[in-house]
C-alpha cells in the first residue's frame, strides 16, 4: 500500500521522518535555550555583585564627601580670627 511520491518511501514513513526531524530540531532549540538561560543567569549574579560593590563605594564617597564639605563649610563659616585680616 505505498502511495507513491518520493523515493518509494509510504506517507505514513515520511510522516514519521519529518516528525522525528522537528523531534531533534525541538531538542537543538531546547539545549540552546538552555546554554543561554545559564549564561544569562550567570550573568545576572555577576550584575548583582557588581552593583552591590559599587553600592558600598558609593556610601564611602558620600560619607567622606560629607565630612569634606563639613571641614570646607567650618573654615568658610568660621569668624575671622581678631587681630588678622
Amino acid at each position: 500500500m505505498s502511495e507513491g511520491t518520493g523515493e518509494g518511501k509510504s506517507r505514513l514513513d515520511r510522516i514519521e521522518e519529518l516528525i522525528e526531524r522537528h523531534v531533534i530540531a525541538n531538542e537543538a532549540a531546547h539545549d540552546a535555550f538552555n546554554r543561554e538561560h545559564k549564561a544569562l543567569l550567570t550573568a545576572q549574579i555577576i550584575m548583582t555583585d557588581n552593583m552591590n560593590k559599587l553600592e558600598v563605594k558609593m556610601l564611602e564617597t558620600t560619607e567622606k564627601l560629607d565630612g569634606l564639605i563639613k571641614v570646607v563649610d567650618g573654615i568658610i563659616r568660621r569668624p575671622p580670627a581678631e587681630g588678622k585680616q
